[in-house]
């Protein structure tokens, strides 16, 4: 695909701001905006709560599945689909067949809930993500944190945007594709035990990592859950797509057999990473099951271990090595 004719698709969860970011992108690259749950209005003569009320979700699923083949007919365009839209890997397929996909990854508590009709409670809103992380991962070309200010994200857009279709000194396809994930708790970073995690938020954590990734000229795309099976079809969905994982598994660390089965699964090198000193604290944090598939574990280093994760993992080594902040280790 030539780049001035490549769309440019936005995915993620209800209310996670596709409509807003897709119309300033729209403006600053000056292409038109289209939104498919506005053209399935147009074309039903219905708002969509209306569609969903009145006839149905299989009925809207329908409709959207025609909107998303009309949609990958056209060039140069910036679209924002729908929430479920990944819900039918037929969409996906036709979509990246003239577009470059992007998931607006936001917390939960920040998603806009008003006016949606499967997501209209935090309860509710909690269950679709646990139902659709997984594929907007494996849908998506690019993961973008839409944590901050709008033009961030814009800016994140348009800079991975030009890099795979502009820069041809230096692409992607030459760029060592890192994916960071981070398990529970991990987004209440600052709130949770400051006197142990440090006052940072998780909001600059991100940041840190986005600052070193450019730094270092990796790939790196992030993702935080606070469940298990979502951080279990995210180790699944990197296969093939990354070069490395850097891994905080935080509490799941000593419980989780299936993540490690799942690291086992995919054989991507893997950098184990903790905040804190966990060989210096309680009994029950002396095991790690998903150390047992990493080539190295980093803990005790705060922030500052993520460097050093993807600083490992850029170099190629593969040596199991343990990097902690004293000279003990894993019991």
């Amino acid at each position: 695909m030539e780049n001035s004719e490549t769309n440019i698709v936005l995915i993620g969860m209800p209310g996670c701001g596709k409509s807003s970011i897709g119309h300033l992108l729209a403006q600053q690259m000056k292409r038109d905006f289209l939104d498919t749950d506005q053209l399935i209005e147009q074309k039903t003569q219905l708002p969509v709560a209306e569609i969903f009320a009145k006839h149905g979700e299989v009925f809207f699923r329908a409709q959207e599945a025609e909107i998303a083949g009309i949609c990958s007919q056209l060039k140069g365009k910036v679209i924002a689909t729908g929430g479920g839209m990944v819900l039918n890997a037929e969409n996906i397929r036709q979509l990246k067949q003239t577009g470059r996909i992007y998931y607006l990854q936001r917390e939960l508590q920040l998603l806009a809930r008003k006016g949606r009709p499967l997501s209209s409670s935090a309860n509710a809103l909690e269950k679709l993500f646990e139902q659709r992380a997984a594929l907007y991962l494996l849908a998506a070309d690019c993961v973008v944190d839409n944590q901050g200010p709008l033009q961030q994200v814009v800016q994140a857009i348009l800079d991975d945007f030009t890099e795979v279709f502009f820069n041809n000194e230096k692409t992607r396809s030459g760029t060592k594709k890192i994916l960071v994930i981070n398990g529970p708790n991990i987004n209440m970073l600052g709130i949770r035990e400051p006197q142990i995690y440090g006052q940072q938020t998780y909001a600059q954590l991100l940041d840190f990592i986005r600052q070193c990734a450019a730094e270092l000229q990796l790939d790196v795309d992030c993702y935080q859950s606070n469940h298990e099976g979502a951080l279990v079809d995210t180790i699944q969905g990197a296969l093939g797509k990354y070069d490395g994982i850097v891994i905080n598994p935080a509490a799941y660390t000593h419980t989780s057999i299936a993540i490690l089965d799942a690291l086992k699964a995919v054989q991507i090198p893997a950098v184990e990473v903790h905040l804190s000193a966990v060989q210096q604290r309680e009994e029950f944090r002396q095991i790690s099951y998903a150390g047992m598939a990493c080539c190295k574990t980093i803990a005790g280093l705060g922030f500052q271990g993520y460097r050093e994760a993807m600083v490992f993992l850029k170099s190629g080594a593969s040596v199991p090595l343990v990097m902690i902040d004293d000279a003990q280790n894993f019991k």
